[in-house]
């Protein structure tokens, strides 16, 4: 959940199997709900959420590779390898890729896990990096043979929407085309 300081808040989640027919139904099934509260809530009662910084994104028919930074809440710890790992890039109605890795992301050390797809086109890499203060986190995903949205000019909006390792998100990256919408990349 975020909450802005004129009250607006924003609440995102998402599951695997929805189990609701089309179009709703499918591999996941992300919702977002947002509106403004009135009277404004008393944010003390709240805990920061999760925060990402998008780093560098490139989508084409052959691939989706991303790369962002997460930094968990305050009182947030994530563990990757007990919690499945979600993953599902969309514009609009669109999925361009999804991934459901449901047994998590296996530790490949003290600050790297790593999961595959048992079909081996999809990968999520988070590994921890070594600075002082709060935990910060780089996600990596590549996902082959992703599906291309329909670019209509300007910029594509491209929602991430991520559950890793306990920690949700979903993120806007506006994306510019190239090659007439054969490539999108960030920035």
């Amino acid at each position: 959940m975020s909450i802005a300081s004129d009250g607006r808040f924003a609440l995102v989640g998402i599951t695997a199997e929805s189990g609701l027919g089309p179009p709703l139904g499918g591999q996941l099934l992300a919702v977002r709900l947002a509106c403004q509260a009135v009277p404004r809530p008393d944010t003390d009662q709240f805990h920061f959420a999760t925060r990402t910084t998008p780093v560098s994104a490139t989508l084409t028919a052959r691939a989706l590779r991303l790369r962002v930074i997460f930094a968990p809440g305050a009182t947030d710890v994530p563990d990757f390898p007990a919690s499945p790992a979600l993953l599902r890039a969309s514009r609009g109605d669109t999925t361009i890729a999804a991934v459901d890795l449901p047994s998590g992301l296996p530790a490949r050390g003290r600050k790297l896990f790593i999961g595959h797809s048992d079909d081996r086109r999809a990968a999520l890499g988070v590994r921890r990096f070594q600075r002082p203060g709060p935990a910060a986190y780089l996600l990596a995903v590549k996902v082959k043979s992703p599906t291309l949205p329909a670019v209509t000019g300007g910029p594509v909006s491209v929602t991430l929407t991520y559950d890793v390792g306990g920690l949700l998100l979903a993120p806007d990256l506006p994306m510019r085309a190239k090659r007439h919408g054969a490539l999108l990349h960030y920035p």
